[in-house]
């Protein structure tokens, strides 16, 4: 739904510019200063892509409803059964109980 999509989109964000801090930080433990300067480039860049993908997965999402909707709204149902045809090529007029056989 709607409001799901917008929740993932949210904890994409979220996640995206938490990695700014937390990436660095965990490089740091691992590796000292050139594991700071790799988690910050990590952080920085998951900062652009998460909400990037995230984004454009809320748009998919999107027009994947509208999709479904529009396919769900245009769906035609029978009236009424066929005409039944003797085969002769004349057009007679409908029999409601020829048709139900």
């Amino acid at each position: 739904t709607l409001a799901e999509n917008r929740q993932v989109f949210a904890e994409e964000v979220s996640e995206g510019f938490s990695g700014i801090f937390a990436k660095p930080m965990a490089g740091y433990a691992e590796g000292g200063a050139t594991g700071f300067f790799r988690g910050l480039g990590s952080g920085l860049l998951g900062a652009v892509v998460k909400p990037t993908a995230g984004l454009t997965d809320l748009v998919s999402k999107g027009a994947e409803a509208a999709r479904d909707t529009a396919a769900a709204l245009t769906k035609s149902q029978r009236v009424r059964p066929p005409r039944v045809s003797a085969g002769d090529g004349v057009l007679r007029c409908y029999d409601t109980r020829l048709a139900h056989g």
